[in-house]
């Protein structure tokens, strides 16, 4: 049996019946959510367990409290609450209380969420695995990554599968210094000789 653990806190916890979807209108669904997707999502539940607070806003008009940001968790999470053999899963999940007065800012508040304000970048991408030291783990988890703007395929020849500069190789060219070089990619610098 995979317990499901959840590894975040917020302002408020509910049970799964307790929240409702807010974002499908009249069966249109905002977002799909693949099987591949549902499958990605299902390992790092699995994996990982929940990392991350719902979203919730409490409809002043009839009390229920919805959904803003988890949907998609959710849907993987009633499949497994579906499969008790399978799976234990906490009684309650933590989340975090946005404020709207009204429908219309709810809705609002999906679509501003929903939308990526910030663009992930190759190098800022490289960064962050450099520095955590997560490249050795990258070909595992790479396959749940969701960066429309960066190919990951490509990321992972262009920059996982090269050696990167060794101390030794670097030291050689301290001297008789013409300029200083600096890598496109990484950021690396070094000084290259005459």
């Amino acid at each position: 049996m995979i317990e499901i653990k959840v590894n975040c806190s917020g302002s408020h916890e509910f049970a799964l019946d307790e929240m409702h979807v807010f974002q499908n209108v009249n069966e249109i669904k905002l977002k799909e959510l693949s099987n591949e997707n549902f499958d990605k999502l299902r390992r790092r539940l699995e994996t990982n367990g929940f990392w991350f607070p719902f979203f919730h806003w409490k409809n002043p008009k009839d009390g229920k409290i919805y959904f803003i940001d988890g949907t998609q968790r959710d849907t993987v999470l009633n499949w497994m609450r579906e499969r008790p053999s399978e799976y234990k899963l906490p009684e309650k999940f933590p989340s975090c209380e946005i404020f709207a007065k009204n429908e219309k800012e709810a809705a609002e508040a999906i679509l501003t969420q929903s939308t990526a304000y910030g663009q992930m970048t190759e190098e800022g991408l490289y960064g962050v695995l450099k520095h955590y030291n997560l490249i050795p783990q990258f070909e595992n988890f790479s396959v749940d990554l969701n960066i429309p703007q960066i190919d990951l395929r490509q990321f992972k020849d262009d920059w996982i599968g090269k050696p990167e500069f060794s101390e030794p190789m670097i030291k050689e060219y301290d001297e008789n210094i013409e300029c200083n070089s600096k890598c496109p990619k990484c950021g690396y610098e070094w000084q290259e000789t005459k």
